[in-house]
């Protein structure tokens, strides 16, 4: 599942509407119904940015607004490289081309591994307080569609093989291009102006 979100023209800031929607493997974003077309009710015509956001991504934004009427459907391929997108690094590459970052596991618009509100301690969290795990390990693996399970594999693993912990700090903090001394305490976050971003203490 993905959101999508339209926001005024004059003010990005302003969520006007919302609508959920399903990423394909494909990359293509359809309704529940398998409908290649979103439609937004009660939507004025009018110019609108538009986000996408995910359970445990940071979101990416288009850098113009774009028309929407009764006639006039946008067709926004956020994987078409000269596609004008807020941000310096909006997206993280991979061998399927464009990915949102991941690793915002708390949704507060921001991804940290280490340090004051860090993403990691809501995923041991889960680990630990999860119903099933009696004895509190910290190797217990959490199944389920959580915002934890950083690989999205339905797993949430904090310690041991293939861990969630590990692929967040090297798939995300590590592999950021602006994180030029590979430290693990880097955070990336999403400003106002959509910028990834690194805040040194």
């Amino acid at each position: 599942w993905v959101f999508i979100e339209l926001k005024q023209a004059n003010n990005s800031e302003k969520v006007v509407a919302t609508s959920a929607a399903l990423l394909q493997r494909n990359g293509h974003v359809i309704t529940a119904d398998g409908d290649s077309i979103l439609y937004f009710d009660n939507l004025p015509p009018d110019n609108y940015y538009v986000a996408v956001r995910h359970r445990n991504h940071l979101k990416v934004e288009t850098l113009q607004p774009y028309l929407f009427n009764e006639s006039t459907i946008p067709y926004i391929d956020f994987t078409y490289n000269f596609l004008p997108i807020r941000g310096e690094v909006p997206f993280a590459d991979s061998e399927a081309g464009n990915v949102l970052w991941s690793g915002d596991l708390n949704q507060d618009g921001k991804t940290i591994y280490q340090g004051p509100q860090n993403d990691i301690f809501h995923m041991f969290l889960q680990i630990l307080l999860d119903s099933l795990n009696q004895d509190y390990l910290t190797n217990f693996i959490n199944t389920g569609y959580t915002v934890n399970d950083f690989n999205l594999d339905g797993l949430t693993i904090y310690q041991g093989p293939n861990n969630d912990r590990s692929n967040l700090l090297f798939n995300t903090i590590l592999k950021h291009p602006n994180n030029e001394t590979k430290v693990s305490n880097y955070i990336l976050s999403v400003r106002e102006n959509m910028e990834l971003t690194n805040f040194e203490d």
